[in-house]
This record gives structure tokens, C-alpha cells and sequence, in this order.
């Protein structure tokens, strides 16, 4: 279905900025912003929410908007509360943490409309929320990206490189922040010896306890490593890895395999092997609700499948256990590798194909499957309606505007967009994930 692009208010070239302006906040932005409009153009502003009336300051050019730097609630939106997290002021990892649960829920569905709306494409059904997110507002990450420099391991500050400490993350589960405190303290303790380079940090989750990661373009020294082999040693860690100083291999301690849990905790599943630090959902629970969607949607039994971006097997497995003749395609080779394995330890089988996408084989499949990066499949497109016409495909997308996009061209070339769930993956933030589900035109 086709509905109406609204009027981009895009700012006027070569306008000046005011000091300062005050207004009502009309809507959000993808990233979570909210958007006030002016005469010279939709102002964003990091911290405010729809409804709210506000005044802006500290005004610049940011490509084609204009970025308010200071905020300042002059009336607040009931459904704002005071944020649980110390650290929420600071740290731009959870911009959401000040709103209701219901109001997240509600604004994140609007995102995904927001995007429908302007690619010019609505599903038959009315937008679907999945209500799994609710049930672990916290504590839900299974995994997190940190950053270590000068001294402080933390996140990025909201619109800022800068880097704050962060003593306890509330959304990290509780192995993950456990870990993340013990490394900060180690790590801060080594820097005042001699100071660290910048590190990338991956916090992740192994069968028996916390793994991580670091990555860093410079040499380390070797009292890192004696560092993280004590941790290990200690039962702090279950296993690290450290790339650095332009290596391809991981240098490995204990035993850093991560695995991702298909299923909650509890249910008796085994979790899949993933690359280190590579790709997978960071909420089990939330993923538990959009495998068993994508099953659903796919309806495999016995079908042809094609699956696209397939990484480690986190639809593999569930599609193959349906009953799904699957192929798969996904251009990681430690990925792809990892899904063989997924899959031969479970007793299942599918033709892989360690490949890049558009490379993908170019029979007949009954259903299509795919699950891009945040840019989407745009490239795919083309092949996917033309050759493969699958009778269905399913959807999977981070991104809702790439997920829009995306859906135009299928409705173009004769899908029919059916459905569209939105699932809470990570709450406290404007992060959503959607399925679509789109089936061809008799």
C-alpha cells in the first residue's frame, strides 16, 4: 500500500542561525533527536521528547540540519521520568532512559512509521509490536562495545568522542557488568604504570562465564597481557582475545569462545557459537520472540529457502529445525564457519555458501530470508525480484529507514507488504529491530 511522503523541512542555505529558539517538540528523528521546526528549518536536539516545549541553544550546520548543542525543558512531556542510571545525564548509550516504558514503545513504533510513511509504503495489517522487550527493561545485554582511553573505560558521551566513566551499566546482565568492572580496574591500574593507547572493548557472553575482546591499531605491551591472562586466571574472565598492532589473528587466553543464546536462559537450548566479537543480538530474550516470528512468517516446511546474511545460524537453525530446505549465503568466513558447526552440532544440514550476497545462487527458492546490516539489502534487490520471485519473503532489519527503502522496491516490482512487527531489542534506547513480511502478487 502507498501512502503520502510528508514535506522534508530541511534548513535554508546560507540562513543565519539565531542565538537561540523556542518551540514545541513536534516528533523524533531515527537516531532518537527530537525535532523542532523553525523558519529556518527542523532544528534537532539530543534529550528532548515530543510534545515538550524547549528552548535551544549553541546552533550549527550538521549537513543538511541544524543541531541545538544545550537544551533546556521548558515544559515537560508527562511521560518523562527521572532516569534509574547515574550515569544516564552523561553517557549517550540509553537516550530513552528518561521516558516511560510506554512512551519507548510508543515512540519506537513511530520510527518505524515514521520511515513506512515517508518511502511511501504501509503494510495490509496494522503496525505490530511484540511486547517480549517488556519483560527486561534491564539487565538484558548479553554483550556491549565499550571504549578504554586515558584511563577510563565507559561509553561515548551523547554527541561527543569523549568518553565517560561508567562504574555500573544498568542494561549490561549481570556477568557482563561484572566483568566490565574488573577489567576497568585493571586496566586503569596498568595505565598509571604506563600509559594504554586508545582500546575497542567487546564485552560478550561464553557458556561459562564472560569473554572479551580488545582491539587497538598500536603495539600493546606485554604487561597487558600478563594482565588479562590473570583475570582469566582468576575466573574473572572466561576467556579474552587482543588484536592489535596490525594483527589478523586474536592473541588468545583461556578460552574466549562466545556464544549467543537463541532461546531465554533457562530453556534448555543450547546457545550458538559466534565469532568473537562478531555479530549477534545482545537481548536473548527479545531474539527468542523474533526467531520464533521469522519461523512463523517464512511458513518453510519443506520449502526451498534462501537465506541471506546468514552470519553464525541464528535463523538457520530454527528454519532448518522447521523443516526449511535451506541454503544460505554469508560472506564472513568465521561466521559461516560457525554455522556449519551450529548446525552439525544439533544433527541439521544446509547447502552453505561462503560468498558475498550478490553472489548469491541464482535458482528458484519458494522463500527468501534475509537479515542485512544496518545499510540494508539495497544491492540484493535486483536479483531477489527478478530471478529467485520467491513466494515470500521475510525481512529482518536494524534500521527502519533502510527497511522502508528497501520494502519500496519490493512493492514496486509486485510484493505485497503483509506485515510489519517491531521488537523491543533494546530497551532504553530508540534501537528497534522489525520483520517484514511481504508475499507476491497473484
Amino acid at each position: 500500500m502507498r501512502s503520502k511522503r510528508p514535506v522534508a523541512r530541511g534548513p535554508r542555505a546560507g540562513a543565519s542561525l539565531p542565538a537561540s529558539v523556542s518551540g514545541v517538540v513536534e516528533r523524533l528523528a531515527s537516531g532518537g533527536d527530537g525535532v523542532l521546526s523553525t523558519p529556518f528549518g527542523d532544528v534537532h536536539c539530543a534529550g528532548a521528547f515530543a510534545g515538550e516545549r524547549v528552548r535551544l541553544s549553541g546552533l550549527r550546520r550538521k549537513g543538511k540540519r541544524v543541531q541545538a548543542s544545550r537544551v533546556e525543558i521548558l515544559e515537560a512531556s508527562p511521560a518523562r521520568r527521572d532516569p534509574p542510571c547515574a550515569h544516564a545525564a552523561s553517557c549517550g548509550g540509553c537516550p530513552f532512559m528518561a521516558l516511560t516504558p510506554e512512551a519507548q514503545r510508543d515512540a519506537r513504533l513511530g520510527l518505524v512509521d515514521q520511515a513506512l510513511r515517508h518511502a511511501r509504503v504501509a503494510p495490509i495489517h496494522p503496525l505490530e509490536h511484540d511486547p517480549a522487550g517488556a519483560s527486561q527493561p534491564l539487565a538484558y545485554r548479553g554483550r556491549a562495545r565499550m571504549r578504554f582511553e586515558r584511563g577510563v573505560l565507559g561509553y561515548r558521551s551523547a554527541g561527543s568522542a569523549t568518553v565517560v566513566p561508567v562504574t555500573r551499566c544498568l542494561v549490561q546482565a549481570a556477568a557482563i557488568a561484572e566483568a566490565a568492572a574488573a577489567l576497568s580496574a585493571s586496566l586503569a591500574a596498568l595505565h598509571a604504570e604506563q600509559a594504554l593507547p586508545p582500546l575497542d572493548v567487546h564485552l560478550g557472553t561464553g557458556a561459562r562465564g564472560a569473554v572479551v575482546a580488545l582491539r587497538c591499531e598500536q603495539p600493546l605491551p606485554a604487561e597487558l597481557y600478563a594482565m588479562l591472562e590473570g583475570l582469566v586466571a582468576a575466573e574473572a574472565l572466561q576467556g579474552a582475545g587482543v588484536l592489535a598492532g596490525g594483527a589478523t589473528r586474536h592473541a588468545h587466553f583461556g578460552d574466549p569462545s562466545e556464544v549467543a543464546a537463541r532461546l531465554p536462559p533457562g530453556a534448555g537450548v543450547s546457545p550458538l557459537r559466534v565469532p568473537l566479537g562478531g555479530f549477534s543480538q545482545a537481548n536473548p530474550t527479545v531474539n527468542a520472540a523474533l526467531v520464533a516470528t521469522v519461523v512463523a512468517w517464512a511458513d518453510a516446511a519443506q520449502q526451498p529457502t534462501l537465506e541471506l546474511y546468514a552470519g553464525s545460524g541464528n535463523l538457520s537453525v530454527a528454519l532448518v529445525e522447521a523443516g526449511a530446505l535451506l541454503t544460505t549465503v554469508e560472506h564472513d568466513a568465521a561466521a559461516a564457519a560457525l554455522a556449519a558447526e551450529n548446525l552439525r552440532e544439533r544433527g541439521l544440514s544446509a547447502t552453505a555458501h561462503h560468498r558475498d550476497v550478490v553472489d548469491a545462487p541464482r535458482a528458484r527458492f519458494s522463500r527468501v530470508v534475509l537479515d542485512p546490516p544496518r545499510e540494508g539489502a539495497l544491492r540484493v534487490l535486483e536479483s531477489l525480484v527478478r530471478v529467485q520471485r520467491p513466494e515470500r519473503v521475510v525481512y529482518v532489519s536494524c534500521d527502519p529507514r533502510t527497511l522502508a527503502r528497501d520494502l519500496a522496491v519490493l512493492v514496486e516490482a509486485g510484493y505485497v507488504l503483509e506485515r510489519v512487527r517491531v521488537f523491543d531489542m533494546f530497551p532504553q534506547t530508540p534501537h528497534v529491530e522489525s520483520v517484514a513480511l511481504l508475499t507476491r502478487a497473484a
